[in-house]
């Protein structure tokens, strides 16, 4: 047995000056076990970056003996859609009460002694103060004596999922931090079905976008009235306009009778300047660029979307590139109006145009799944 072992073990988290690429050759050590069983975890031959990222994407832990790092753990809260899209392989990670760890490993030398469970005991303190009442882990389904350990640690079963390039089928445990781990059928979890869809459609996946719809499903479009009477309708319908367009999912809660309800709007030209359904498009295209949004309690909306093109107003002036806006509420003035980008050269001698009305652009990262690169222009406020 290695005399270290009967040291101190001391945990901590990460710090900036401990090296990456020895946590990296631990994890590679830690794994090799289950790379000899034919696991490919993530963890068995990730590069140094791989490592850097995953730490990065939340609270690493690290068990130290004697100045030499012997374990680590990361965790982290729940997932964002916009900003974490691989999430959407189960809803559990959508969840607002939930926590996730990963990267879980002790050097050979050190296993057997009980370190494990003490970097998962605070991972679980780490999310009870950060208000999570959930734990979720993933490992290989195969891995029987991985599931028998996090079932002593009261862990158990609630999903499966295969994970891209994966030799294996994944499944997803769950442990109540407080009170019982939560039902599927909790308001909660029909919001983070709600994230998860959409998260389905901004990465284009129509296979899983059908699987998250009922079959009887019904979509409008208000702009047009049109109504699409089933989910295989919704899909094929979205599937034939796949470019061009990004979903943000601002914020998804539950309504009293216990539905969740998603609204998004755009009123717009197109890149070339053209609006669908003034220009002589008719049927399907008639709906492009155009849609509702139904704004917080507070007022609040956003949206994300394509700059619009610029079209001429006389032989010798270009309209400035703009968005409509059309704002209504019970016992309140319909607004009908126009928002137009700062730094836009047809801004001048534009007879529409206000200074209350020229909005400051914010360039946000692009979908890595859409063909179109550039700006993408985000517009957030209230009222």
């Amino acid at each position: 047995m290695d005399s270290t072992i009967a040291a101190t073990i001391t945990l901590r988290p990460l710090d900036a000056g401990d090296s990456i690429g020895a946590l990296t050759a631990l994890l590679h050590r830690a794994y090799a076990r289950l790379a000899a069983l034919g696991l490919n975890f993530t963890a068995v031959d990730q590069s140094i970056d791989t490592t850097q990222r995953r730490v990065a994407s939340g609270h690493c832990i690290v068990a130290e003996i004697d100045g030499r790092i012997v374990g680590t753990v990361t965790v982290c809260e729940g997932y964002d859609p916009n900003r974490d899209p691989w999430a959407r392989t189960t809803p559990w990670f959508f969840r607002h009460d939930v926590a996730h760890l990963h990267q879980l490993a002790v050097a050979p030398p050190a296993q057997g002694r009980g370190l494990g469970d003490r970097l998962i005991d605070a991972s679980e303190q780490w999310a009870r103060e950060g208000g999570r009442s959930v734990m979720v882990l993933d490992t290989a389904a195969p891995a029987a004596h991985l599931r028998r350990r996090y079932a002593r640690l009261g862990y158990h079963d609630v999903d499966e999922m295969q994970w891209p390039g994966k030799r294996y089928r994944s499944v997803l445990m769950a442990k109540a931090l407080a009170g019982h781990v939560p039902d599927t059928a909790d308001a909660e979890h029909r919001c983070a079905l709600v994230r998860t869809l959409w998260a389905h459609v901004q990465a284009r996946d129509w296979p899983a976008m059908r699987a998250a719809f009922a079959a009887d499903a019904v979509m409008t479009w208000p702009c047009s009235n049109e109504r699409l009477l089933d989910a295989d309708a919704i899909v094929r319908v979205n599937a034939l306009h796949p470019e061009g367009w990004t979903v943000h999912i601002h914020g998804v809660a539950a309504l009293a009778d216990g539905r969740v309800h998603s609204v998004v709007e755009v009123w717009h030209a197109n890149a070339a300047g053209a609006y669908y359904g003034l220009e002589g498009a008719t049927g399907e295209g008639a709906w492009q660029l155009r849609g509702r949004a139904r704004t917080g309690k507070d007022g609040s909306y956003r949206f994300e979307t394509i700059l619009p093109g610029r079209y001429p107003l006389s032989p010798r002036q270009l309209r400035p590139r703009h968005i409509h806006y059309l704002v209504a509420a019970p016992g309140h003035r319909t607004i009908v109006t126009q928002l137009y980008f700062a730094g836009d050269p047809s801004l001048a001698g534009d007879p529409l145009v206000r200074p209350s009305l020229i909005m400051p652009p914010h360039p946000v990262p692009e979908c890595a799944e859409s063909p179109h690169r550039g700006t993408t222009w985000n517009r957030s406020g209230s009222g």
